[in-house]
């Protein structure tokens, strides 16, 4: 089999080859008549499966030989982690690879165990790694063989399938000098003309602007003439597309039309959109079942991002069984695919103790791994770790750094965190402007630490004009999501008639909230409103029993701080 041809069927089994970006199928499938080396299935399988996608993408594309380079390690160590792979059939298989490229300087030097394994190679047709015999990429052939002065001949007398060959040849540069403008025109032709891979690969590039202007409509219009015709790829990008509200209204009834026959075809990324919308009700009745069945259908094709949805729906048992043993199972596979959000999850279980055993140092090391993947809510994460010294030692700059990182890129806690550091001065200078800034940023986004935060500055008149009737806007919307220390803070204001009408039944009633709460002010604001017979019939045994509460609630946080020490 090609590699091109076994690519292809990777493809259809295995889903989406990036996971962020829409994949470059039709070109990683005419990457030319590469013949199949020792391990190559094996090889693309790991990359396919999540953890290497971008990297396969940029070999595929670009020959990316530094960045192949960078991750060979990964790539060996990964393929013998797997059930009878052993340590050197990884190594010859990722050195097979390596050739087939042309990257020979990607291979290590030969060692005497791995004498069968070019043996091997040599038995199959090739050079053997480390033989100092260069492996060169072929030209592009037709699927009849024909070399690529032939194809041309035949694309210019309108043959549509060599028009779309010769297209995608000068695209990738195989052959002949890349030149994207060629490759286009080419591609163009032969998908005005019908071909339907060409029509595919015109939607490819419309999506990514390769080659031409990024145009979601335009691609949207070339993946459905695809998609109509059977490409299920096609099918797969344009339900997608659908489902995302690119290049047309969002419709989840298309979306789900088009991912279910991808879906029904074998496309993990299909199917795992599938069970994404009916876990969420999009386009289709919610059912949590039919959600588990088609994760559990693309997860056990390796495709990451349906491991870890598969984890957190049987984390949550939400409509289904709850499992905390096999949840905690997929999230871990998902994030040692490099699932940035399975990464965060596995870290907050390890910091909790949630389905394994508690360890700060785990937990460190996976807020780490999805931080250094770009994920905002797992630099918020690692920031706090370092402020609060958990599994590491304590570093408050390090802390700011992280806080900084996340904040920018809008992470709330991330921004109320860093409002903090600015408002104490801790590990950078004290700015109330500043801090009033990342509060404000943070609590616009609904965070309600950050809104009683801001609510505090506005009404002390720190870093910014004293106002109580801003300021009790911001407690109450704090208050309603239940954050204890705005709801005795708004009550004061209620009390007192600072900035709103005074109400004193309102007052007691969210001092009564907050006191449940175990907040101590409250307790004492609350036992005061009995003593003074404010809101309420003056009781003093009511109001004693509450301020000896305060006093209590006190001395319990002093035990369990000195505890934490």
């Amino acid at each position: 089999m090609k590699l091109h041809e076994a690519l292809r069927a990777l493809c259809q089994k295995h889903g989406n080859i990036i996971v962020q970006k829409k994949n470059l199928v039709y070109l990683i499938s005419d990457m030319g008549a590469f013949e199949e080396f020792p391990g190559m299935r094996e090889v693309m399988k790991v990359l396919v499966s999540g953890g290497f996608a971008k990297e396969l993408c940029s070999l595929c594309l670009k020959n990316d030989r530094e960045l192949f380079r960078s991750r060979a390690a990964d790539v060996r160590k990964a393929l013998a982690d797997r059930e009878h792979f052993s340590r050197e059939a990884a190594d010859f298989a990722v050195d097979s690879v390596s050739f087939a490229f042309g990257f020979q300087d990607s291979v290590k030097e030969p060692d005497e165990r791995k004498t069968d394994y070019r043996k091997l190679y040599a038995e199959s047709g090739g050079a053997a790694p480390g033989s100092g015999k260069g492996h060169k990429v072929p030209v592009v052939r037709s699927r009849s063989g024909r070399h690529l002065g032939q194809l041309r001949m035949k694309a210019e007398k309108g043959d549509a399938d060599a028009g779309y060959r010769l297209g995608a040849a000068y695209i990738r540069g195989e052959g002949v000098s890349q030149d994207l403008e060629e490759g286009v025109r080419w591609l163009r032709r032969s998908a005005e003309q019908g071909n339907a891979e060409a029509e595919f690969g015109m939607g490819e590039l419309c999506m990514n602007g390769l080659g031409v202007e990024q145009d979601d409509a335009e691609a949207l219009r070339w993946y459905r003439l695809a998609a109509e015709k059977g490409d299920v790829m096609a099918q797969n990008n344009l339900g997608s597309m659908y489902s995302d509200g690119r290049g047309a209204s969002q419709d989840f009834k298309e979306a789900f039309r088009w991912c279910s026959l991808a879906a029904a075809q074998g496309v993990a990324e299909a199917q795992s959109n599938l069970g994404n919308m009916y876990q969420f009700g999009e386009g289709v009745a919610q059912d949590s079942a039919e959600a588990e069945k088609w994760y559990r259908l693309a997860a056990r094709q390796g495709y990451a991002v349906a491991e870890n949805n598969l984890g957190c729906l049987l984390m949550s048992g939400t409509g289904t069984r709850q499992d905390i043993e096999e949840a905690v199972s997929w999230i871990r596979k998902a994030a040692e695919h490099g699932i940035p959000q399975a990464e965060n999850s596995l870290a907050g279980m390890y910091l909790l103790g949630d389905g394994v055993r508690k360890d700060s140092r785990e937990a460190l090391r996976w807020f780490r791994k999805a931080a250094e993947h770009g994920l905002a809510a797992a630099m918020f994460g690692l920031g706090a770790m370092y402020d609060e010294g958990q599994g590491v030692r304590q570093d408050r700059e390090e802390a700011v750094k992280w806080y900084r990182k996340a904040a920018e890129l809008g992470e709330a806690h991330a921004q109320n965190s860093l409002g903090c550091m600015y408002f104490e001065g801790r590990a950078v200078e004290q700015n109330l402007d500043e801090a009033l800034r990342w509060y404000r940023l943070s609590a616009e986004q609904g965070n309600a630490d950050a809104q009683f935060n801001l609510a505090g500055m506005l009404r002390d008149g720190e870093g910014v004009e004293q106002n109580y009737g801003e300021a009790a806007k911001w407690y109450r919307l704090a208050a309603e999501q239940g954050n204890a220390y705005a709801m005795d803070s708004l009550g004061c204001l209620l009390r007192d008639g600072l900035g709103v009408p005074q109400d004193y039944e309102e007052a007691l009633s969210l001092f009564r909230k907050a006191a449940e709460q175990g907040n101590s002010e409250a307790d004492r604001n609350l036992g005061g409103m009995y003593l003074s017979g404010l809101g309420v019939e003056k009781d003093p045994a009511e109001g004693m029993k509450w301020i000896r509460k305060a006093a209590e609630d006190e001395e319990k946080t002093e035990d369990e701080s000195g505890s934490s020490d």
